[in-house]
């Protein structure tokens, strides 16, 4: 019989986040194919980006367990996390904003055309 030895399986999480992944689910492929994408985004957290294929690789993970990363992240890398969570809050402060303006800019055009 053959076995083979992969990353994953000489690797031991640091976060909690994936041990308690492992812990609460049964073993299958579809689980083990999940917690390797999960070590695959706390390894990032952990020791950065290599490269323009690993950035494209870690933008659709971290966009496909948004909320999994975020937890990592938060465990791993607290202060980074604060950061992103600043970075975002601002962005969809802005966001509302430019919605409102729009908004505000419609409803002039529109009492304009009301009054023609």
């Amino acid at each position: 019989m053959m076995t083979h030895t992969t990353r994953t399986q000489e690797y031991i999480p640091k976060s909690m986040y994936i041990v308690n992944q492992v812990k609460s689910n049964k073993f299958s492929k579809k689980q083990l194919n999940y917690v390797e994408d999960l070590i695959y985004l706390e390894r990032k957290v952990l020791h950065g980006i290599q490269g323009f294929a690993d950035a494209m690789k870690f933008a659709e993970m971290k966009s496909r367990y948004e909320r999994e990363y975020l937890a990592i992240l938060k465990e791993l890398d607290p202060k980074q996390y604060e950061k992103l969570k600043d970075e975002k809050r601002r962005e969809e402060e802005e966001e509302m904003k430019g919605e409102m303006e729009y908004e505000a800019r419609m409803k002039d055009w529109w009492e304009t055309i009301k009054k023609m």
